[in-house]
């Protein structure tokens, strides 16, 4: 056949079934592997984004909670209802629409511990479901450690008073462990996870203040520890408003990191996750007497 010899053709034969297998093998290829990995990072992409959005706002949300309570209380520094004379008091309602009512200012008193303690909570939920908040960007992400570092180390940094009288300055801290424990204390639920609500708390810290002096189990201890970080602020040589200074300044810098127009709204900023925690994630004016502020 076209002046081929027979073993002409049969080499032919080979090369053409060759060539058939080789063909076959690669479009295998690219839709067994190149395609179907293709398709399973686009389905890891929508659940980081998923798990992004689940996450960035509330953690907003709970910095935009102290932050404004953080800047009242340096403004008033130091205020009128962060006192152990205030958590004494248990009126049962307000009773004037005033600064100085009791019920008011036991309010705050509360809601300010309640409001560091979401944060950590939410701090907590971040470390637990995604190791550390990844936004996609490298250097984005070793800012944003860094500030949520510095806010850590400036609740249990003994050594950041660095005058010649430290001994004799007021202060308190709240150690890295315990930070992390109030964070647990404050994760509710199973699927979803979240941090409870300020009705939970307050019945909690009801409760743990009724069980200080009690023979009881001290399983609200997180509770107090909290509370003690800001109670009873002095006027002069007290550490603490440099903390909350410092706080402060953190705050904002988590804030504009994570509203970022490029982290916030671009669905390939998002976290990468490992493995083990992306499975996790799929599975499910003033004035002498003036009206309160929240």
């Amino acid at each position: 056949m076209f002046g081929l010899t027979a073993s002409q053709i049969l080499g032919l034969s080979v090369i053409a079934a060759l060539v058939t297998t080789v063909g076959n093998l690669l479009a295998t290829w690219l839709r067994e592997f190149l395609f179907v990995r293709s398709f399973e990072r686009w389905k890891d992409r929508r659940t980081l984004l998923s798990v992004f959005r689940k996450y960035r706002d509330p953690m907003i949300l709970a910095i935009r909670d102290l932050q404004p309570r953080v800047k009242q209380i340096l403004a008033d520094y130091p205020t009128n209802f962060l006192r152990l004379s205030v958590l004494e008091q248990r009126p049962r309602q307000l009773q004037a629409n005033s600064a100085d009512d009791p019920y008011y200012k036991r309010y705050r008193l509360i809601s300010t511990v309640y409001r560091l303690c979401a944060f950590l909570g939410w701090l907590e939920l971040y470390r637990q479901e995604v190791t550390f908040l990844d936004t996609g960007q490298e250097s984005v992400n070793k800012n944003l450690e860094d500030q949520v570092n510095q806010i850590r180390q400036a609740l249990a940094n003994g050594r950041l008073n660095t005058e010649p009288d430290w001994r004799s300055w007021s202060d308190r801290l709240i150690f890295r462990e315990e930070q992390r424990a109030i964070g647990e204390g404050m994760i509710t639920g199973i699927d979803p996870r979240a941090v409870m609500g300020y009705g939970a708390f307050h019945a909690l810290f009801e409760r743990a203040d009724a069980e200080m002096d009690a023979d009881a189990d001290d399983e609200l201890w997180w509770i107090r520890v909290a509370c003690s970080f800001f109670l009873d602020l002095e006027r002069t040589k007290d550490f603490r408003r440099s903390r909350l200074e410092k706080m402060q300044k953190h705050l904002d810098a988590i804030e504009a990191l994570l509203d970022s127009p490029s982290i916030a709204y671009r669905p390939a900023h998002v976290w990468r996750l490992p493995y083990r925690a992306l499975r996790s994630a799929s599975r499910p004016s003033r004035s002498s007497n003036p009206t309160p502020r929240n």
